[in-house]
């Protein structure tokens, strides 16, 4: 115990007493999340977390059974794999607050082994379609269809594409151009230029008028 002292992690045996549900409330309070992700938030805990472990607590929580809520969470549940790691990482972030505040010693999540989410086959369309498909939409987005099937720019890459560069025969992402208020991903924020296929082209005049 004195070396816990010095050290700065001794941790209160009555502070790991306090029930999950009271400080995974308090924890959730305090998160500066967006509205989308609060309530979301809300509802993993209320319908996967709470009637686990509502009055338990946060001491009495082991790996163990961790592991076997994660594993209830497909078997008994449904959820899927990419679901349930969701709905870990939200537990997983109360009992990471809870080390920090010095209210258990370890965090019971940190070994927990959680489903393989199965990677999607991505099938990209064949030329007649994307052919199909632009010809189908009305003419100002044309070319936001040729650019974004012959450089597989996602749509918010593609409608933030600003330079054209004739000479290279590539586009490069605008840094600047996101109207949302939320951080821009990787893909919006890279510099690297993509090179365009000769169909998008052909199609640029198309897609500088959409701008």
């Amino acid at each position: 115990m004195t070396a816990s002292l010095v050290t700065g992690q001794y941790v209160d045996p009555r502070s790991a007493k306090k029930p999950f549900k009271e400080y995974a409330e308090e924890w959730r309070a305090i998160q500066p999340h967006r509205p989308a992700t609060a309530k979301a938030v809300a509802q993993y805990l209320r319908c996967y977390v709470y009637p686990r472990w509502e009055k338990r607590a946060l001491g009495a929580i082991k790996p163990g059974d961790v592991q076997s809520w994660v594993t209830s969470l497909t078997t008994t549940h449904g959820l899927a794999a990419s679901t349930s790691r969701t709905v870990f990482n939200t537990v997983n972030a109360v009992f990471r607050a809870a080390v920090r505040d010095r209210m258990i010693p370890h965090n019971p999540c940190a070994e927990a082994k959680l489903p393989s989410v199965p990677r999607k086959k991505i099938v990209p369309l064949a030329v007649e379609q994307v052919r199909t498909l632009s010809e189908a939409i009305p003419a100002r987005y044309k070319g936001l269809v040729l650019l974004g099937a012959a450089t597989g720019l996602r749509p918010g890459a593609s409608s933030s594409a600003s330079s054209l560069d004739t000479r290279t025969c590539c586009t490069r992402p605008s840094r600047s151009s996101s109207r949302s208020s939320r951080p821009p991903s990787t893909a919006c924020t890279s510099a690297r230029p993509r090179p365009l296929a000769h169909t998008a082209r052909s199609r640029s005049p198309a897609w500088r008028c959409m701008r």
